[in-house]
């Protein structure tokens, strides 16, 4: 399945015995309502009630260049994207407007790998494994650590 270039002022979700095999998310504008709580997220899967994974509810997932915000870039405490019980995640290029500090986050999922999403402002937004509260790392912030770990290199 893919939902691409959409406007949804609603949030996008999927439950355990519909889960999916392949999704690709690309392109859609998100907004959510001020009204929203922080436990309400634009783009969410479940697998509540499922066991702990292996097998995963969901297959494959491609989440990538989408745009979250509040409606009419107003404020409110809704969150971003949140994965439960994944076998494979990507999520990339995404921009998010929310007030939450972690607004990307997985559990129970097999390879995750988050890359370059970013705030309106340009800021790198990691995304976090809720089993651990471990952010995920990045090409960014690898090189960043590289870097820094070459300045102390003995010569």
């Amino acid at each position: 399945m893919n939902l691409s270039t959409n406007r949804f002022s609603t949030t996008l979700r999927t439950f355990p015995s519909q889960g999916v095999q392949k999704l690709a998310l690309e392109g859609n504008s998100i907004e959510l309502s001020t009204a929203a709580p922080n436990t309400e997220y634009a783009i969410q899967l479940n697998d509540t009630g499922a066991p702990a994974p292996p097998p995963y509810v969901h297959g494959s997932l491609i989440v990538r260049n989408n745009r979250i915000r509040y409606v009419d870039g107003g404020s409110g405490n809704g969150n971003g994207i949140k994965v439960y019980s994944a076998q494979n995640f990507l999520v990339s290029e995404n921009v998010v407007d929310v007030s939450q500090t972690n607004p990307l986050r997985n559990n129970r999922c097999g390879s995750v790998k988050y890359f370059d999403n970013r705030t309106p402002a340009g800021i790198l937004i990691r995304g976090i494994n809720e089993a651990n509260n471990v952010l995920y790392s990045e090409l960014e912030t690898d090189a960043e650590d590289a870097f820094v770990l070459a300045m102390f290199k003995k010569r």
